[in-house]
């Protein structure tokens, strides 16, 4: 017989000797549980966390949310199957409100490791569908989140949906979506609304955020969005990040932060988004939207991203909603340097890896797909359908492929023009094979006509 219980907040299981007797002959067998720890070692202590390899054992912090947890191992979600409605529920929930003990208020260090290949679909039921949920006094921090999809409502997240006095840092998000497509309003890269909450040393790229939900075929329902914190409140501070891909609600959005008080803050930060919302949006910008925006300070946006498929002629200076201008050649280690990122200790430049700054623990094949410069008079773009190529000669084969390199389309071409159908989401790759060169181009897909995101060639 195997007892388990649980003492304060670790698990332990005990084996209860079971001693069976026949005539005068006594039997003593030592009955053992098939798994002695629900982790993979540890006692959940800040000395001694809780290890974690396995997909099945993250999901068990649920059972000790005020524990410490280390991953040992990178987590592949793929073919990994829980028993919850929509395929997941948040480790994290709102409980009895503020202070509350099933709020994830514990400490997970990824230690380096990537969690990746994670889609959830839950369209109601679940206000905080993301991995933590309702968090409040926890600290996130050293892993990389890669391919991960969240579709859901309310307070829409990819790490956290409602957030407080809560600190993240040194975390990548890889070609991740966030899409809120119920009555709610948040959807952040990061986190839903944020209160007090000090983000810092962070990256999300190619990534898409949206909340679509309509009102009408003109009207978006959501809020509240960007590729890091929907609402962002209550000196909430976010430092020394960088996010790229697509942004698309509402009102209230920006590549940084959706909407921001008056207490809170974003500093020394870089916007690489497409932002689109209404077309009578007020709170809009490539570093935030609505609020009190005009409080950021030493932000950039590359000169190239664009505000409702317009680039950005007012308000871009460091101080403002739009963020200074700023050309790619211009993204040097110096300037990151001056925005006051941390080359001795965070940070590092590995061409082998991005174009961007990565982690100093970050190794070559952790991060999304490495930029190549194409000397090439093809035009490929993003329509609400796919993709579409021009300046074909004919003859050449596409292939599009998504970013784990699975095939989703493959064509021979025709002279001019082509627009491939793809059922599909994120980024995707296409190579495009003549008989005398290959061409390769990123590209993120739409998901509405509004969202139209401009190639990115790699």
């Amino acid at each position: 017989e195997i007892c388990a219980c649980l003492v304060g907040s670790e698990m332990c299981i005990r084996d209860r000797l079971m001693t069976l007797c026949f005539c005068s002959v006594v039997f003593t067998t030592n009955v053992m549980a098939q798994d002695e720890s629900p982790f993979a070692g540890g006692t959940g202590t800040p000395d001694d966390p809780y290890l974690i390899a396995t997909p099945q054992q993250f999901d068990r912090m649920r059972d000790a949310r005020g524990a410490s947890y280390k991953l040992i191992a990178d987590l592949d979600f793929s073919n990994v199957h829980f028993d919850y409605e929509g395929g997941w529920w948040p480790i994290g929930e709102w409980g009895s409100g503020s202070g509350s003990a099933d709020r994830f208020h514990g400490t997970f260090d990824g230690d380096g490791h990537t969690i990746k290949n994670f889609y959830v679909e839950k369209p109601t039921g679940a206000h905080d569908m993301t991995f933590f949920g309702v968090v409040e006094g926890a600290t996130i921090e050293r892993v990389i989140f890669e391919n991960i999809t969240f579709i859901g409502e309310g307070r829409m997240g990819m790490i956290s949906g409602q957030t407080e006095k809560t600190t993240i840092r040194e975390v990548g998000a890889i070609n991740c979506t966030v899409k809120n497509i119920g009555t709610g309003v948040e959807a952040g890269g990061f986190v839903g609304p944020g209160s007090q909450v000090v983000i810092y040393d962070c990256y999300f790229v190619d990534g898409s955020i949206v909340c679509d939900g309509k009102l009408s075929e003109t009207d978006l329902r959501g809020d509240n969005a960007a590729a890091l914190v929907g609402k962002a409140e209550n000196m909430t501070a976010i430092m020394s990040s960088y996010v790229s891909g697509t942004v698309v609600a509402r009102n209230n959005l920006g590549g940084i932060a959706g909407m921001i008080d008056a207490s809170s803050s974003i500093s020394g930060c870089l916007a690489m988004c497409d932002v689109t919302g209404n077309d009578d949006a007020t709170g809009i910008g490539r570093i935030c939207g609505g609020g009190s925006p005009d409080l950021s300070s030493g932000n950039y946006a590359l000169e190239t991203a664009k505000v409702n498929g317009n680039l950005v002629t007012t308000d871009n200076n460091a101080d403002q909603r739009n963020g200074a201008d700023v050309t790619k050649a211009d993204l040097t280690q110096e300037f990151y340097e001056e925005l006051g990122f941390d080359f001795d200790n965070v940070w590092k430049m590995d061409p082998s890896i991005s174009d961007y700054p990565v982690f100093k623990w970050q190794k070559a094949g952790s991060t999304g797909v490495k930029n190549i410069d194409n000397d090439t008079n093809y035009i490929v773009s993003a329509t609400t359908d796919g993709v579409k190529v021009e300046g074909l000669k004919g003859n050449e084969t596409i292939c599009i492929y998504d970013v784990t390199g699975m095939l989703l389309n493959e064509q021979i071409a025709t002279q001019g023009s082509m627009t491939i159908s793809l059922n599909a989401t994120g980024i995707c790759i296409v190579n495009i094979v003549s008989s005398d060169a290959t061409s390769t181009f990123k590209v993120c897909l739409l998901y509405t006509s509004d969202a139209a995101d401009d190639l990115t060639r790699v």
